[in-house]
């Protein structure tokens, strides 16, 4: 199981026609070896997360990701600022989160 890009959960199960493999030989025919399942959960009415380019992204725009709800996204800004020069990071962090609104739902205390 695994949280994809895209916001969804993927998981996934290799189908087999035999209830109890211990009792079937390795070799039985019946083994499928070939064909599995994967299966997305999202939610309903929610629309899939779409992929932020944090590449190349000037610090202002990188900070910014850091509101994003997918955990990747946030994750990628983290690496791409950690790239950047620190004392030019920490003058653009103290800049942006003075500026942050705290009625924001976006912005998080914690």
């Amino acid at each position: 199981m695994n949280i994809g890009p895209d916001g969804a959960i993927y998981f996934c199960d290799w189908h087999k026609p035999i209830i109890r493999a211990h009792a079937a030989p390795l070799r039985d025919p019946n083994r499928d070896h070939d064909h599995g399942r994967i299966y997305r959960i999202t939610y309903e009415d929610r629309p899939l997360l779409v992929h932020q380019r944090s590449t190349g992204q000037p610090i202002r725009a990188l900070l910014e990701l850091l509101k994003q709800p997918g955990n990747r996204t946030r994750e990628l800004a983290k690496i791409e600022l950690g790239r950047r020069d620190t004392d030019q990071v920490i003058a653009a962090v103290n800049k942006w989160t003075a500026s942050l609104d705290a009625a924001d739902p976006d912005t998080r205390t914690t």
